[in-house]
């Protein structure tokens, strides 16, 4: 149903809601337990949330060194950690994700599904920006312009 691939991991989500991940399994960046370092054929990954309860997925996203799994009822699963000079530890303070070594772990207080209500009052609407090729630019006479200070 859905596919992400990020540098070395790989991860795709069935037409069941199953999850299935293979690559680097380092760190526990595709949220399967094993001593390997690398998977070559694609394995199951438990999704279970907070309670421990098997859940399906709607979506995965593959990162550098961690990767994501949305659960059908909107809760987020975090694989592996964030730790691109290998010096922290998996249960150091200063890691970005709250991902494990071993399982898939529920971002807590988060659901996809829930949105915080839209702003109220006259606010100033951002400038638009021109799309150029696959890079969101100005504009190079827009630029050139504000720089003169004619624009």
């Amino acid at each position: 149903m859905q596919i992400s691939v990020g540098v070395d991991i790989s991860m795709a989500v069935s037409t069941t809601g199953d999850v299935y991940a293979w690559g680097c399994a380092k760190n526990g960046r595709i949220g399967i337990n094993t001593d390997a370092d690398h998977i070559s054929m694609p394995e199951k990954v438990d999704i279970k949330t907070s309670d421990g309860i098997h859940i399906k997925a709607v979506d995965v996203e593959c990162g550098y060194v961690h990767s994501v799994v949305v659960g059908c009822d909107g809760t987020l699963h975090m694989c592996g950690f964030v730790d691109l000079d290998e010096s922290e530890s998996p249960g150091s303070d200063l890691n970005f994700t709250p991902g494990s070594e071993t399982q898939p772990c529920q971002v807590p207080d988060f659901n996809i599904w829930h949105r915080l209500p839209e702003p109220k009052g006259e606010e100033k609407k951002a400038e638009r920006w021109k799309k150029y090729g696959k890079y969101e630019l100005k504009g190079r006479s827009a630029m050139l312009a504000e720089r003169s200070g004619t624009a």
